[in-house]
């Protein structure tokens, strides 16, 4: 079998080194220097007035844009409906042919 002591003597480093390390993570930890606050916004005012005017400038922007393309969908609804009145006439050309061709076989019977 292993000799006794080697297995105290790995079991007395394992402690050794997890107390090192415990003891080396507590000294860090309290020798930090502590973060700094920001300084506080002196100017606050200012600097909501500045946001504000950008705000403004941005939905100005979007509102522009939603027009554009309410405008770009109108024209679209008008050009498929266009479309869909000249397959109707086409369909309903159709029809007429083939009710006047059924209508001169009938005469001919």
């Amino acid at each position: 079998m292993s000799d006794p002591s080697a297995t105290d003597a790995n079991w007395l480093s394992a402690a050794a080194g997890f107390i090192g390390i415990v003891l080396a993570t507590i000294v860090s930890y309290f020798m930090r220097k502590p973060t700094e606050q920001p300084a506080p916004i002196k100017e606050a005012v200012v600097t909501g007035v500045g946001l504000e005017l950008g705000n403004r400038a941005q939905m100005d922007m979007l509102i522009g844009v939603n027009v554009r393309i309410a405008d770009a969908l109108e024209e679209l609804v008008k050009v498929m409906e266009d479309r869909d009145r000249a397959r109707m006439n086409v369909q309903m050309d159709k029809i007429t042919e083939l009710l006047i061709q059924l209508s001169e076989k009938e005469r001919t019977r």
